[in-house]
């Protein structure tokens, strides 16, 4: 019994100390993407000490999950802070690639 208290205790100080690095992370960095549904994702970037956030729609296609961005001229209706367009994609196919750049992952350059 002592040991299954233990193995808990170990499994919420690892879920524990792994929140608080992303916390850190990502005030350091000033900006994070997560996955909120399987039809969202939320891209925020810290400006003046505060998360502003702009969902980004997505979807699961043939088994893998994709963001979905908005075209050039739909993406203006985005706050003043987020019209850096290429720069916000970079950073989120970086954490959800997309389904044609999955397959390179990995690849060699010289094959």
């Amino acid at each position: 019994m002592g040991m299954y208290i233990l193995l808990f205790i170990i499994f919420i100080s690892a879920v524990f100390l792994e929140r608080i690095k992303h916390h850190y992370t990502h005030n350091k960095q000033g900006w994070k993407v997560q996955k909120i549904s399987y039809k969202q994702i939320d891209y925020s970037e810290k400006i003046n000490e505060k998360w502003q956030t702009i969902k980004i729609d997505a979807n699961i296609t043939i088994g893998t999950f994709e963001p979905f961005f908005k075209s050039k001229e739909a993406w203006k209706s985005y706050p003043n802070w987020a019209q850096n367009r290429s720069l916000i994609i970079e950073r989120v196919t970086k954490k959800f690639p997309l389904k044609d750049e999955i397959r390179l992952i990995g690849a060699d350059d010289d094959i």
